[in-house]
């Protein structure tokens, strides 16, 4: 998924910037679970 903030529409830039927060769990949980 990098990269994908190319793709954000601009009117999201508020929840992208809360998204970035859950992401950098999701990162970790994803990682913990053998994703990619």
């Amino acid at each position: 998924m990098k990269g994908d903030s190319f793709f954000m529409p601009s009117g999201f830039t508020g929840q992208w910037k809360q998204a970035e927060t859950m992401k950098k769990y999701f990162m970790i949980f994803d990682a913990s679970a053998g994703g990619d």
